[in-house]
């Protein structure tokens, strides 16, 4: 169950029980995923191959398949023709020139233009099905002495040939044993020429089922690959961080395009007007668009092991090749196309050296992606052999049916299961940084309560002495200047009355920076007449030294508020101190009331007022008229009352007097019990 499972040489699959292994979540998903998969694929290729095909090799030309049980069974026929290059005949002609006729198997012959022969010796009296589903460029096909169809137009030379490209099928009674197919062919499209045998004949019954089959898979592949894009993409769109589902679902989407246009040629049988040429550009282009893709998945699936330098080379190429569909014909794009394999060719060399120098641990997801790699790879071989008419397992049965398809099914859906499992890991990492970050933000907000109840804890505890001990300096001050004392030490008394106002304003300033308003922990309802006259008798004494009478005019039966006392003390020291700096020898008067669910409270003097000019700016942070001042008294006063939800202004004529006005919403409670 534990430990590591070794694979190849020098490759280890970290176990379920490792620290980098394979979580349940995941083993769970590989095993509901694999067998589904499995199931779907050989689904797919038993309704590709669920009608047997006999393939039958030609002798001179002739096709001798009267032996041949059409009940159970069609016929691919493949091998040499009867061909006369250089010149398009109908049946008549070839009759009249069969005498330079060759032999040969027409794939890569030199000849761009040609009309070749097909004999089929069949049981007679039956209605058979001729199919094809990939002709070459442009075709005129006759079919015992009679016209069926040009696809496309053959020419003998490029201005007059037009391509073409259908899955076509044909009735034909053979009432003499023999269906001979006489083919008009034109290439000048393409490097080179293809076989023009490899058709299937049967009977009606079984033709039909075979072609409406072929078009079945082709349109399964297509609905397929187009689900696992719209999977993929909407997983990339809500997981932007893991770039693999965004490959991989433009890889799914180009196979949609490329099996549109291959194969039975979807694209053909529902738009019959669609451009040859677009057809073959798809055709090309997604080759190339699908190998940067895989590159990058690669990429990502195994982090450096692509160079910088490869990934630019490949892209490179591949736009390059691109760019030629745009301005070059098609005869010239495939001959370029050998260059484009031999790049395809470099790729996966590099990509296999690579991986056998950096690869040395192996997760689940890259051991899925290596399987369905290597599993394209042989399939795309043994296709290749097999339109040669060369055969490697599987046999039996299906050994007709084409294997790159299948293998393309199987190695999406194995890209899709490790793209997943990918997805589920970086999910996991991200979900622990997450609750990291949440441990984090929750130590930090621990250490800021700390560290604000530390403030306020020292601020409380601070500004009442040093204001205390600035009021009695400044009275220590005057009085000494009344008593004649030198100056220098009235200077020192006034320095330690400035430094500790402006430490008292520091340390109030501390506490508002850094604690919240909204901090419930220093909220509470209170009666504000109570830290009114707090307040009052605290700055009384300071303030009769300077000659200054304070009233207090205070409703009785003011409600409460909702706040932070301490914060309304601040309030009250910061006007009252205001008011006795500029009101020497004169009165001040506090007073109280309720308003329309608000209480009001009035700070006001006959002091030496403020001017128009500094007037707009008085609550603004450091700003100040008094040369010994920081600007801060009032700013803190307004961000204070703002935060119990009132308001703060100020009236003052030079000469005249000040008053400040500010409002306290009544507690709720309150108003609700009213």
């Amino acid at each position: 169950m534990g430990g590591k499972w070794r694979v190849g040489n020098g490759f280890k699959i970290t176990g379920v029980r490792g620290r980098t292994g394979i979580s349940g979540a995941e083993m769970q998903l590989l095993w509901i995923a694999l067998p589904l998969m499995l199931i779907f694929c050989a689904a797919v290729w038993l309704i590709q191959g669920s009608l047997p095909i006999t393939a039958v090799r030609s002798e001179n030309g002739m096709w001798d398949l009267r032996e041949i049980d059409f009940s159970s069974t069609n016929v691919r026929f493949t091998g040499k023709v009867e061909y006369i290059p250089n010149a398009l005949l109908t049946p008549e002609e070839f009759a009249e020139h069969e005498d330079l006729a060759e032999i040969v198997d027409t794939y890569g012959h030199t000849a761009s233009y040609g009309t070749s022969r097909i004999r089929l010796l069949v049981p007679p009296g039956t209605d058979y099905v001729v199919s094809e589903s990939s002709p070459l460029a442009s075709d005129r096909i006759y079919i015992n002495g009679a016209w069926m169809e040009d696809i496309g137009t053959p020419g003998a030379d490029r201005e007059a040939a037009v391509e073409g490209d259908v899955l076509f099928s044909y009735t034909v009674r053979a009432e003499e044993g023999v269906i001979e197919l006489v083919q008009q062919v034109a290439n000048y499209a393409h490097r080179k020429n293809e076989s023009q045998s490899g058709y299937v004949v049967g009977t009606i019954p079984m033709m039909r089922a075979f072609v409406s089959r072929t078009y079945a898979v082709a349109a399964l592949l297509a609905g397929c690959f187009m689900t696992l894009f719209l999977v993929h993409i909407t997983l990339w769109l809500l997981f932007r961080g893991y770039r693999a589902n965004l490959y991989f679902a433009l890889f799914c989407l180009t196979w949609v395009f490329r099996t549109a246009v291959t194969g039975p040629k979807l694209v053909t049988a529902l738009f019959p007007g669609f451009s040859w040429f677009a057809a073959f550009a798809v055709e090309y282009i997604t080759v190339a668009v699908a190998s940067v893709l895989y590159v990058l998945i690669f990429g990502d699936m195994f982090p450096n092991t692509m160079q910088k330098w490869f990934r630019i080379f490949l892209t490179v190429s591949s736009g390059l090749f691109i760019g030629c569909h745009f301005v070059l014909d098609s005869m010239t794009i495939s001959r370029f196309l050998i260059y484009y394999q031999a790049v395809m060719g470099l790729t996966i060399l590099y990509v296999l050296v690579r991986a056998a120098m950096k690869i040395r641990r192996v997760s689940l997801p890259q051991v899925l992606f290596l399987a369905g790699g290597g599993g394209m790879m042989y399939a795309t071989v043994r296709d290749i052999l097999f339109y040669r008419d060369i055969f490697i397992p599987p046999y039996g049965a299906y050994a007709n049916a084409p294997l790159s398809e299948m293998a393309l099914l199987l190695f999406v859906f194995l890209q899709m299961t490790a793209v997943f499992i990918g997805t589920i890991r970086e999910m996991d990492t991200v979900r622990l940084k997450e609750q990291k970050l949440l441990a984090e933000n929750a130590a930090l907000e621990r250490l800021g309560r700390l560290r604000a109840d530390l403030l306020d804890t020292l601020s409380h505890e601070l500004r009442t002495p040093l204001a205390v001990m600035m009021g009695y300096a400044e009275l220590a001050v005057k009085e000494l200047r009344i008593k004649g004392l030198g100056d220098e030490t009235t200077a020192d008394l006034d320095a330690i009355a400035s430094e500790a106002g402006r430490l008292a304003v520091m340390v109030e300033e501390a506490r508002r920076m850094t604690l919240s308003r909204e901090a419930a922990e220093h909220k509470k309802t209170f009666l504000p007449q109570e830290v009114i006259q707090q307040t009052a008798r605290l700055c009384q004494p300071i303030l009769e030294r300077r000659g200054t009478a304070l009233s207090l005019d205070l409703s009785s039966d003011l409600p409460a508020v909702y706040g932070s006392p301490g914060e309304l003390t601040q309030v009250m020291f910061n006007l009252l101190s205001n008011a006795g700096r500029h009101t020497e020898g004169g009165r001040i008067c506090v007073s109280a009331e309720e308003t329309g669910g608000s209480i009001c409270v009035r700070v006001s003097d006959n002091g030496s007022g403020i001017s128009p000019e500094f007037l707009p700016h008085a609550f603004e942070r450091c700003a100040h008229d008094d040369p010994g001042g920081t600007g801060l008294g009032l700013f803190i006063c307004k961000e204070i009352i703002e935060g119990f939800g009132g308001t703060i202004r100020i009236e003052s004529r030079p000469g005249k007097g000040t008053e400040v006005i500010f409002t306290l919403p009544v507690c709720e409670e309150e108003m609700n019990h009213e």
